[in-house]
């Protein structure tokens, strides 16, 4: 499955669930694709609560890419940590699809974590998820975080096609 391909699946199957961004930029920055999702939540007490889940897929990424933006991560997801009016959580899921990962990447994002908590007079939380995505036989490399999301980018076979996928949710 050639990379334009791959893209197309993948951001057919994140669009039923995640809300694409037509312009490929978030806090500022391209990428190949951003899904955003929001939901707010009225709990007990009053309280509301503004969940925002953000993914962001790059292709055809070379290592030190990849290294940089994990670097990255921490301040994309500080800005706007803060909230003046409500208590919210944000949870970041960062996509590297790439040929030939080296075993060291491999390690560095199956052990990365990063999240951050603030209790003030509204509660904010901050967590990110890296998946790294073999593009030459589709094996998922990723933190605790975001396993949760392989489905969003397995091939189930090589030729899957828009029919069989539509197949598949009508009669699983």
């Amino acid at each position: 499955m050639e990379f334009i391909d791959y893209k197309e699946l993948i951001e057919r199957r994140i669009s039923r669930d995640f809300v694409l961004d037509e312009t490929s930029s978030y806090e500022a920055r391209k990428y190949d694709v951003v899904a955003t999702r929001t939901k707010e939540e009225v709990m007990s007490f009053g309280e509301n609560v503004l969940n925002r889940e953000v993914m962001l897929v790059s292709f055809n990424v070379t290592k030190d890419y990849v290294l940089d933006e994990i670097d990255s991560i921490p301040n994309i997801l500080l800005s706007g940590f803060r909230s003046i009016s409500k208590n919210k959580s944000t949870v970041l899921t960062r996509v590297f699809v790439m040929e030939n990962i080296p075993f060291d990447l491999i390690q560095t994002v199956r052990s990365y974590s990063f999240s951050r908590t603030e209790n003030r007079q509204f509660k904010s939380y901050v967590e990110a998820g890296v998946i790294l995505v073999d593009a030459n036989n589709f094996a998922f490399y990723s933190n605790s975080t975001a396993a949760s999301k392989y489905s969003y980018f397995r091939v189930i076979n090589p030729v899957e096609t828009v029919d069989a996928d539509e197949e598949k949710i009508d009669h699983p």
